[in-house]
């Protein structure tokens, strides 16, 4: 193929003679050849009126017609015959309406002292291709253009010699780019691209960086917008008119040639023929998986056992690779092994519907396996081959898997069987003699590359279908966020969605035109991460994210920093490429604020504390509890970690008392906290790359009391501490955290703050939720925080104390009617006990809520 080419290794040039030629001599060139086309339709005009030469007249006219139709066009087609010379001379290449741009360019910037690049780049955008691709790219034509006039005001100097060489070698470069685009003749396409790609500099490059013009993907839009827009409905089986580009590009059509093979009259009810399909240029259609189409056929040409399963999740193209295989036995595209054969597609259900008995299940299986040998030309494919195994008729334990292992064990029928991983692990890996029938290919979701180009070809049907414009910028979000945040899909299909969705929006809100920004809003409200630019507001927030979670948390400095710094790293665009937004180990006494930061972090970012997934991993001790964790090898238990990242990507994880978890969990993580990935039980990939993964440890608690009563310093403790941990985790786990954290245990002072913090939560719930008023006195939140502070447990008893003497009276008044809305609960400490005065309405009474 052309696009194959290598230039190394030989020399190629232009001698575009027309160049050193004066404004005069190009117009007297112009005009001769008009002028002799002119003179000749004259003469084939006048012989028509003479009978005898009526025939030659008409034979002008038609040749005149095509020089006239073919004017533009290049003298020669690059073939590849002329790419096997060491020298190519590309002129007869280029086509004549490039040459006649170029030309009117040179002279212009001559004549006006212009730079020759500009007033050419400003051209060619107003070609309709060229812009129509820059306004997939979500660029406006018209502010490019608006912004070459302005710098086109100053004039620059004209070297004609360096100016013509630069012409010859800009030239030689559209030829290159005509052989990447897979083009035959050098067009202004070609020449636009070789423009983008010139590294020159000067004021154009400016431009092409300030408004974001990237050559792979003006190459990419030029090349779709060249093509035939295809239907929805064939894109849906994955061809389009892709055909239509085989046949222009010189594949001849193949005659069925399997027409010979005997008649399979059953099977045929049965089944549907995709060598049929592909033959009438409906299917066929295949981007990605060489990997994974190079194993299935290596298995279906050996010698011996030739059987296929392919594995893998919806969508991830095990269908669309079979109808390739069916339109490469089409076009003779295949070893001679593989000629003439009929590609099968059995549909089961048509087999076993209404099949009263096993005799009746047996006779119709018997038909199909010996319609099969007997036409000697047939691979069969059966999609969703555990359907096979579930056919179980009366109880009898024989099922349709067991009729047909006559020609699953042959090697006469190669089988291509396609299933998911959920349903090989649970069905049919249970059957060891079924299972050892089939090589297994695993089919792997497609690259972002791939997705790209698949979603730029649908883009143009959906556009067709909707009317609606959607930017190649769009597309390349749509894959990019898609392939993050939507797990429950692969790719092309979850981006294709997203599209679909994209196009409803905009029709909706009265729009034509799908933009980036509306795939990013499109996720944002699906997943609530936070993806477009940092707006003022959030940037206000998050440079004071510190202030904001010390109003919920008392003291614990370098944890709170550590994470709000993470926060910002990762909005910044600054974070890891890969693993989870940050990683922390909370290390210290129980009751010091490590859970609390947690639960303040998930409501404080990710929007809520349902947004926490929190697990105490004291109950994951057991060797089998790995299994209720990820989900077990039979598929049979889902796992509670794996299950709830896949539902909510974007989360906070808490993993309480982390070092009492097994071993086998322990080191799960190592690949979590590194890669940011973890495959579940039956092979899924789960992503935590959006996530913030806590472990909490009580580790070493007392080691941190007694050395702080020494009045050891925090710094030199938390390094001590971390050198301490490898007797608990091991060190390439510790290793992997983003930061190893050291929280203090708390003072009396602390617990008085915390204490004023829960009861202002307290005051504002009573009056929000019940409009009740609540006064409690300095007194009394001082002996609350007395009552509630414990130098082992920390804060952790002023919970308690909190629900026993305050809520507690609370409570039993608002039961007995004593306090109701717009009612005033007061409470004091007096005489070693908390009492409580109502005021039953205050509404007339100014309050002083404290």
């Amino acid at each position: 193929m052309l696009s194959l080419f290598n230039p190394s290794g030989k020399e190629i040039k232009s001698i575009f003679q027309r160049l050193t030629f004066s404004w005069w001599e190009n117009k007297i060139i112009d005009l001769t050849l008009l002028v002799i086309w002119v003179l000749s339709l004259w003469v084939a005009l006048l012989l028509i009126t003479h009978e005898k030469f009526c025939y030659l007249s008409f034979l002008m006219l038609l040749m005149l017609l095509d020089i006239y139709i073919n004017r533009n066009k290049a003298d020669d087609n690059v073939t590849l015959k002329d790419l096997n010379q060491n020298m190519i001379v590309i002129d007869k290449f280029v086509r004549h309406d490039v040459e006649k741009l170029i030309l009117k360019t040179y002279q212009q910037a001559i004549n006006y002292h212009q730079d020759f690049r500009l007033l050419l780049f400003k051209t060619l955008i107003n070609e309709p291709i060229i812009f129509r691709s820059l306004v997939k790219m979500d660029i406006k034509p018209s502010e490019v253009i608006a912004t070459i006039s302005r710098e086109q005001k100053t004039k620059v100097e004209i070297n004609k010699t360096e100016l013509q060489n630069y012409i010859n070698e800009l030239l030689v470069n559209a030829f290159l780019e005509t052989l990447d685009i897979r083009q035959n003749q050098v067009s202004k396409s070609a020449l636009f691209l070789a423009l983008l790609d010139d590294q020159k500099g000067g004021i154009m490059n400016v431009i092409i960086n300030r408004f974001s013009i990237n050559h792979n993907d003006i190459a990419n839009a030029l090349v779709l917008l060249s093509i035939p827009v295809p239907n929805v409905d064939h894109l849906t089986a994955g061809v389009g008119d892709f055909f239509k580009l085989r046949m222009k590009y010189g594949y001849k059509f193949k005659i069925d040639r399997a027409f010979l093979s005997r008649p399979t009259k059953y099977l045929d009810k049965v089944s549907i023929d995709l060598t049929s399909l592909a033959r009438r240029m409906q299917i066929g259609f295949l981007i990605g998986h060489d990997r994974e189409f190079d194993q299935m056929m290596n298995i279906l040409l050996r010698p011996g056992l030739n059987n296929v399963m392919l594995i893998g999740e919806p969508g991830s193209g095990k269908e669309t690779m079979v109808m390739y295989l069916a339109m490469k036995i089409v076009f003779d595209e295949v070893p001679g092994a593989l000629f003439d054969k009929r590609l099968i597609m059995l549909n089961i259900g048509e087999i076993t519907q209404g099949a009263q008995n096993v005799g009746e299940l047996q006779t119709r299986l018997s038909k199909i396996v010996k319609e099969i040998i007997e036409a000697g030309n047939i691979i069969l494919y059966i999609p969703n081959i555990y359907n096979l195994k579930q056919t179980n008729i009366e109880n009898t334990g024989i099922n349709a898997a067991d009729f047909l292992k006559q020609i699953f064990q042959s090697s006469l029928v190669p089988i291509i069987g396609s299933t998911t991983l959920m349903e090989y692990h649970t069905i049919i890996e249970k059957d060891a003699e079924f299972c050892n029938m089939f090589e297994k290919v695993k089919m792997e979701e497609i690259s972002e590359d791939e997705a790209i180009k698949i979603l730029s070809y649908e883009a143009l049907a959906l556009e067709k279908q909707s009317r609606v414009v959607i930017t190649y910028k769009a597309i390349k979000r749509a894959v990019t966020l898609a392939k993050r945040y939507i797990t429950d899909k692969l790719l092309p299909s979850s981006a294709s969605d997203l599209l679909k969705e994209a196009i409803s929006y905009v029709k909706t809100n009265g729009r034509d035109l799908v933009t980036e920004d509306d795939i990013v809003l499109l996720i944002e409200n699906k997943t609530n991460v936070p993806i477009s630019k940092v707006t003022k507001n959030e940037s206000k927030n998050l440079l004071d994210l510190e202030n904001i979670i010390h109003k919920q948390l008392i003291d614990q400095e370098e944890a709170v920093i550590s994470v709000a710094s993470a926060i910002r790293e990762y909005r910044a665009g600054l974070a890891k490429s890969k693993g989870p937004i940050a990683t922390f180990l909370f290390v210290g006494p129980t009751g010091v604020g490590k859970t609390e930061l947690s639960k303040i972090l998930a409501d404080t970012y990710f929007g809520s504390q349902d947004k926490m997934i929190r697990f105490d991993m004291s109950e994951f001790q057991d060797d089998d509890s790995i299994n209720r964790f990820i989900g077990s090898g039979d598929g049979k238990i889902s796992g509670l970690l794996t299950e709830a990242v896949k539902h909510n990507p974007f989360s906070l994880i808490l993993l309480d008392e982390f070092e009492k978890a097994n071993s086998k969990i322990l080191n799960l993580f190592l690949a979590v906290f590194d890669e940011g990935r973890l495959t579940d039980n039956v092979g899924r990939l789960i992503d935590f790359n959006n996530t913030i993964i806590i472990c909490t440890s009580n580790a070493l608690s007392n080691y941190i009391q007694e050395e702080l009563e020494k009045g050891t310093n925090y710094s030199q403790l938390s390094e001590n501490i971390k050198d301490k941990l490898t007797t608990v985790y091991r060190p390439e786990l510790l290793n992997r955290f983003s930061k190893i954290l050291v929280f203090k245990p708390l003072l009396a002072e602390h617990i008085l703050q915390i204490a004023k913090l829960q009861i202002n939560k307290l005051k504002v719930q009573l009056l929000k939720e019940q409009g009740i008023y609540l006064e409690i006195t300095d007194e009394a939140v001082s002996q609350l925080a007395n009552m509630g502070f414990d130098k082992i447990f920390g804060a952790r008893p002023l919970e308690g104390v909190i629900r026993e003497k305050v809520k507690a009276q609370l409570s039993e008044a608002i039961l007995k009617g004593e306090l109701v809305k717009n009612g005033k609960a007061i409470i004091d400490f007096k005489n070693n006990e908390f009492i409580m005065a109502v005021i039953s309405d205050v509404t007339n009474v100014k309050i002083n809520q404290k």
